[in-house]
């Protein structure tokens, strides 16, 4: 189910408008999320225990930002199959307010990426 990837400094782990088919939870390490080619624009950057590529599992939608490692990094692999039945058995209420919060990240993550080119 869950496979331990390792990644060099400065590797790719996807790319922004990638298809998606998991997230992974970083073990050792920090990664850059960003938007952008040649002149990123960094979102955030997440260490040890935090989850990355989630947005995707959401809405399906392809990735809406790239993620590399800053130093080198571990990071434990989760597809998305695997976490079908545990979301579905949530309540309905909480499934709708989670997909909601989603979108509305994704949206602010585009403004974000728009004011920045209008700089």
């Amino acid at each position: 189910m869950a496979e331990l990837k390792k990644l060099a400094q400065g590797e790719i782990l996807f790319k922004e408008g990638d298809l998606s088919q998991s997230m992974y939870i970083v073990k050792t390490g920090r990664l850059t999320v960003f938007q952008g080619e040649g002149r990123e624009i960094v979102l955030a950057e997440v260490g040890p225990d935090e989850v990355v590529g989630e947005m995707a599992y959401f809405d399906r939608k392809p990735r809406s930002a790239s993620v590399k490692a800053k130093v080198s990094s571990e990071v434990l692999e989760l597809p998305y199959k695997a976490l079908e039945s545990q979301f579905d058995a949530l309540p309905n209420w909480i499934q709708a307010l989670v997909k909601a919060i989603n979108e509305h990240l994704r949206r602010a993550n585009a403004r974000i990426q728009e004011l920045e080119r209008n700089r």
